[in-house]
């Protein structure tokens, strides 16, 4: 088999599991694959909720909301561990909450403007109502750093 093929063949396998309606389905895929995808670990973001990592999209405060990056309700790993153990099999994700500049500009305010409005009240209580206080300590500004450096001038870099 040439390289080329083998890279499409690949390529067709990996669409034909994640292209299943459920898990179930996705898992069974991947066991007919496994051949071919046996070094892969594939997350499958399900539509169903009851997968060992739940996905969030809610509603935050009246302008915008959280979410995922991955569609769905729950999140499986699928990879030949999984598809070959008739027991359990656990597996850890880690991640971080990203905001964007929208929001980290609420922060900005909400830790530097005195008098607090009414406004920046009512975000601040939708921060506490809608992230714990562990996914507040993890969060990541990258994204807004990112966004923000664009326009950096030497008065904006002191302030971050």
């Amino acid at each position: 088999m040439t390289k080329e093929y083998a890279e499409y063949e690949v390529q067709r396998a990996l669409h034909y599991v994640c292209a299943a309606e459920s898990h179930t389905e996705a898992l069974e895929r991947f066991r007919e694959e496994m051949e071919l995808l046996g070094d892969w670990r594939i997350m499958y973001a399900s539509a169903e909720s009851g997968g060992p990592f739940g996905l969030e999209r809610e509603r935050f405060s009246e302008k915008g909301f959280v979410s995922t990056m991955l569609r769905g309700k729950s999140v499986w790993i699928i990879d030949k561990t999984y598809a070959l153990s008739e027991t359990r099999v656990n597996y850890m994700l880690v991640g971080s909450l990203f905001m964007d500049s929208n929001t980290a500009s609420y922060i900005r305010k909400l830790s530097y403007v005195e008098p607090v409005s009414e406004e920046l009240e009512a975000i601040r209580a939708d921060l506490q109502r809608t992230f714990p206080a562990d996914d507040l300590a993890r969060l990541n500004s990258y994204i807004y750093l990112c966004e923000a450096q664009k326009k950096w001038i030497p008065k904006t870099r002191q302030r971050c």
